[in-house]
């Protein structure tokens, strides 16, 4: 059972995060320690540390409207084609995004619509916490 207290400022009733006795639920806390002991958790910090950067977020949420070419997305997020070329190879590296060429051009799109949903939740967990 989680203890309530009030917020002085805001006069709230909010939720302290310890609980008020000692429990244990044995069958509970043996899955969630396999849970959290996953070797894929390794691999999700990674993705996750790799769209905690401002800019590559911003590539990403980019490639949502659809491929670019490295050109027009250094012009997008206002920086150069180095810089731009520098980010996509570290979300290529984690299958986040995928290059093809055309001639002289390379566009660049995300990899599937898995990385698409993927964004598009990140977005709307931000705009839920945002409305609070």
């Amino acid at each position: 059972m989680l203890a309530s207290s009030s917020d002085t400022e805001t006069g709230r009733i909010t939720e302290d995060v310890a609980c008020e006795t000692r429990c244990n639920d044995p069958d509970a806390t043996a899955r969630a320690r396999v849970a959290a002991h996953h070797p894929e958790l390794q691999d999700c910090a990674s993705l996750l540390s790799a769209l905690g950067d401002l800019t590559r977020l911003r590539l990403v949420s980019a490639l949502l409207e659809g491929p670019l070419c490295t050109c027009d997305l250094a012009l997008v997020l206002g920086v150069s084609d180095s810089a731009v070329s520098h980010q996509l190879r570290l979300l290529k590296d984690l299958q986040l995004v995928v290059s093809r060429r055309e001639g002289r051009i390379v566009y660049h799109d995300l990899a599937g619509p898995h990385v698409r949903r993927f964004v598009e939740s990140i977005c709307a967990q931000a705009r839920e916490v945002r409305a609070l």
